[in-house]
C-alpha cells in the first residue's frame, strides 16, 4: 500500500506517469528519437532521406543511395528526470526492389521501461515512394512493493502490434511533401485496456539552395495538434575532410507544447576504406514545461557508404 512505500519511489512512479499520460498523452509517443531530426525542430517527415527515415517516414527509405546504419541516444528533461531512450537501425536499398530498414527502439526509467521493434519497406516510383512499417510493441514495469500492492497492475508487461503507411513525393523540383499514418490499427498496450491513437504526421520541404532547406510538419495525435519548424545549412565545408551542418527549430501545439532547438551535425570520410559517417547533436529546450531540466540532449552516430561529394577534386567542382 502506498503508506509503505518511501517517498521518493512514490514520487518517480507519479513522474513517470506524468511524463506518459499528461503531457505525452498516451504511452509509445516517439516523435524522433535522433538528433539530426531533433535539431530541425522534429520536423522531418518531408525531409525523409537517411536512415532516419525508418520512424518519422518510412517512404523516406526509397531515397537512400547506400546501405546506412544509426545509432542514437537521448537523455530526456536532464535536471528532473532520470528518463533516456536508445536506437539502432539499418536501412539498405535493393534498386528497382525498394529498400528494407529493422530497427530497435527503447525508453527506460528505472521502474518501467518500453521496446520497439521495427520492420520498414519502401517502394520507389519514379519521383515518389510509398512505404509500409510494422512494429511490436512491448511494455514492461519493473516490479516493487507499489506495483505489487495496486490492482491496477495485473501483469507487468503488455505487448502487440502495430502497422502505419506512409508517402513521400517531389510536389515541384525543390519542394517535396511528406504524409505518415502510424499505428492505424490502434493497438492496446495497456495493463488495463489502453488504445494507442493514431497518428497523423504530414509536411513540407523546401531546398531554398544547394546547402540550406527549410521544413514545416503538422502533427496529430488523440485531439492534439503540434507544429514543427526547422532548418538545415550545409555550406561549411573543411577541404575534402567533412562538412558541417547547422540546424534551427521549434516546435508550438495543443496544452501549452512550446519548445526551441538547436543542433550541429559533421559528414566525414574515414581514411582508407570506403566508409563515411556523420555525427550529430541536438538540442530542445521545452518551455512550460516543469522547471528545473537542462533540456532534452540527443546524439546520434551515422555509418554508410563513403560521402562522394568530400572525395571530389577542385577540378570536378569547378
Amino acid at each position: 500500500m502506498r503508506e509503505k512505500i518511501p517517498n521518493f519511489v512514490f514520487l518517480i512512479v507519479c513522474f513517470i506517469f506524468y511524463i506518459l499520460h499528461s503531457n505525452s498523452y498516451a504511452s509509445f509517443n516517439i516523435i524522433n528519437p535522433s538528433a539530426r531530426s531533433l535539431g530541425m525542430g522534429n520536423s522531418f517527415v518531408a525531409v525523409a532521406d537517411d536512415i532516419n527515415s525508418i520512424y518519422s517516414n518510412p517512404a523516406g527509405l526509397g531515397n537512400l543511395k547506400s546501405w546506412e546504419v544509426l545509432t542514437s541516444y537521448s537523455k530526456l528533461y536532464w535536471g528532473i528526470s532520470n528518463l533516456a531512450e536508445s536506437f539502432i537501425g539499418v536501412g539498405v536499398p535493393f534498386k528497382e526492389y525498394g529498400s528494407v530498414g529493422v530497427g530497435w527502439y527503447n525508453f527506460n526509467e528505472s521502474l518501467y521501461n518500453e521496446n520497439v521493434f521495427y520492420l520498414v519497406y519502401a517502394y520507389p516510383i519514379k519521383d515518389a515512394s510509398f512505404g509500409v512499417n510494422f512494429k511490436y510493441l512491448i511494455r514492461n514495469y519493473i516490479s516493487n512493493e507499489w506495483v505489487t500492492n495496486n490492482p491496477y497492475f495485473t501483469s507487468l508487461n503488455k505487448s502487440n502490434f502495430s502497422f502505419g503507411f506512409s508517402l513521400f513525393t517531389y510536389l515541384l523540383k525543390d519542394l517535396s511533401f511528406g504524409l505518415f499514418i502510424d499505428d492505424f490499427n490502434q493497438p492496446d498496450v495497456g495493463i488495463v485496456e489502453e488504445k494507442l491513437p493514431m497518428v497523423i504526421r504530414s509536411g513540407v520541404r523546401l531546398n531554398v539552395d544547394k546547402y540550406n532547406l527549410a521544413t514545416a510538419e503538422v502533427f496529430y495525435r488523440n485531439g492534439r495538434i503540434k507544429v514543427h519548424l526547422g532548418g538545415e545549412n550545409s555550406s561549411f565545408k573543411t577541404g575534402n575532410f567533412g562538412i558541417l551542418c547547422f540546424r534551427l527549430g521549434c516546435g508550438v501545439g495543443s496544452d501549452n507544447y512550446v519548445n526551441v532547438t538547436c543542433g550541429l551535425g559533421y559528414k566525414f570520410n574515414i581514411p582508407y576504406i570506403n566508409i563515411g559517417g556523420e555525427f550529430d547533436y541536438g538540442f530542445l529546450f521545452p518551455f512550460g514545461f516543469a522547471s528545473g531540466t537542462y533540456g532534452t540532449h540527443k546524439v546520434s552516430l551515422t555509418i554508410r557508404e563513403l560521402f562522394k561529394e568530400l572525395s571530389k577534386t577542385s577540378t570536378e567542382e569547378k
